[in-house]
Formats: C-alpha cells, structure tokens, sequence
C-alpha cells in the first residue's frame, strides 16, 4: 500500500566505483519511486556516465542526472534533490550505501501522522577490508541501535525520508555546511518547528565505503568539526577534547580486544589536534 508518492535523490561526489550497486539496489525497492535522481556534484570520476547510463537505459523506475558545474559540497547537493523534486516525500541515500528491498517500504510505514516529518535507517558496514575500515565500524558508528526510537538526537544522512513541505519550511540545508553536519543542522532545524522524527533499524542500508588512515582520520575531523571557529583558546580547548575522546576510544578498544586497531587510535588525539593547529593558522 502506497503512504505517498516518493522520490529519490542521491547526491554523488565521485561515487563511480559504488554508484552501480547502489542503482542496483534501488531498482530492486518494492516501494514504488516516482523519480530517481543522481545529483553529480562535480564528480572528477565516472559518476555522470553511470547515472547517465541508467537514465538510458531501461529500468524498473526512471533516473534522471542532475549535474553541478563544480563541487558545492553536500548541502548544496540536498538543496538540489528538493528543488527537483515534486512528490510529498523526499528519500535521500548516499552514493555509497546499498539499500535493502524493504529498505524504502520501511521508513514510509513510520509516516503514521503529520507531525513526523523524517525517518532514518541503519547503516551496516558492510565490507571490512583493512584496519581503517575496522577503526571506523568501532569508533564512527551511524546509527542508533537495534530499537526502533522517537526523536533520537538527529537523523544521520546516509539513507532517510522527509517530508519535502517540511524542509521547505526549515529553510533546507545550510550550504555553508560542505562535507558534514547538513544531518544535524536539518533535525535540530525541524524540531524547532515543532516536528518529530523517527529512526527505523528495520530500514537497513550497507556501507561500501573503503577508507585509508589519512581519508578516516580527516573524516573524523569534519565529524567533529563543522561548527568549529577556530583560535588559539578553540585549538587549545579541542586539544583536551580530542585528548579525552581518544583515551575513550583506547578504552574501548582494549576491553573489546581490539588490539589491531589500537594504532589508529592512539594517532587519533595528535592528527585531530594538528588538523586544528592548521585550520587555526590557515584563517
């Protein structure tokens, strides 16, 4: 039973090596899509020839590439994928997660009134393939457990719905926000106005994602970083921040035994407090 017409947007910075499953995955959706949208943020890759491919193609729902001239940054890409659209709802899945087929079907079923005006799903990291891989399923988790929960502290960005009326009426996202917290500036921005969200576990999505050390300690950094002003008291007092976390995360670590990462971990508190040092200096 269709809750509303949907469609579906995926903002892709050089996503080629993922796009194709994760097309494919949205194909298999036994939720019915209106729209599929590829916003192809500037790619340097083979991400535009994908989508372009697929909106050629013959397909179980139709795809449309939308292309910036440059890279906007993620926000920018959101705002894109609403101004786009034009059903009731507005499903976003980020262009290395895969869908499950009830992946959609779930978060509609949690549309049960007017006062929700979001769901987000569970990402599963899929496939581990080094220690940075390893170090991020431990220490950068995006979800909120196995319990379906109202009003968690926001919904992450990686596969959700919303209502399009409501972002609208939010403003939509802060283009000022280029690579990270766009999630939790939209959640804070719609309980101001009164609404509810809701996140699914049921509504899974698998993480393709390989990192580096170098790419997921600067993924950490943007994380925890997207509202920082730097200066020498900001560096200073995000020093003893970073300090703290990493000792947690050595912590924890050691009391789940993982000895392999343990590395990553004790690097963490000096390559955050040098990523501040130099956006400090750069400013």
């Amino acid at each position: 039973m269709s809750l509303g017409k949907v469609t579906l947007y995926i903002p892709a910075y050089n996503v080629g090596k993922y796009l194709e499953r994760v097309l494919s995955g949205v194909m298999e959706q036994t939720y019915h899509i209106e729209e599929v949208l590829v916003i192809d943020d500037g790619s340097l890759d083979n991400t535009s020839h994908i989508a372009t491919r697929y909106a050629s193609g013959c397909n179980r729902y139709s795809v449309r590439l939308v292309s910036h001239n440059s890279n906007k940054g993620l926000s920018a890409a959101r705002n894109t994928g609403i101004a786009e659209s034009c059903t009731e709802f507005i499903a976003s899945l980020d262009g290395d997660c895969v869908p499950d087929p009830l992946w959609l079907a779930s978060l509609m079923g949690n549309f049960t009134n007017k006062k929700i005006a979001g769901v987000g799903g569970k990402l599963i990291e899929a496939e581990i393939h080094c220690m940075a891989d390893r170090w991020r399923r431990a220490h950068m988790i995006q979800e909120w457990g196995t319990s379906r929960k109202i009003n968690p502290d926001f919904l992450c960005g990686h596969s959700n719905v919303f209502r399009r009326g409501a972002l609208i009426e939010a403003g939509g996202y802060d283009e000022r926000l280029r690579t990270n917290g766009e999630d939790y500036y939209i959640s804070r921005a719609l309980f101001a106005n009164g609404y509810d969200l809701v996140y699914e576990p049921k509504a899974s999505v698998n993480h393709l994602k390989t990192d580096t050390f170098a790419s997921i300690m600067n993924t950490a950094w943007k994380y925890g970083h997207w509202n920082f002003n730097p200066s020498a008291t900001n560096v200073f007092n995000h020093g003893l921040m970073h300090l703290s976390e990493g000792l947690e995360y050595l912590w924890f670590d050691i009391s789940k035994s993982h000895w392999d990462i343990i590395p990553i971990t004790l690097a963490y508190p000096l390559w955050q407090s040098w990523n501040d040092i130099t956006d400090w200096l750069k400013k």
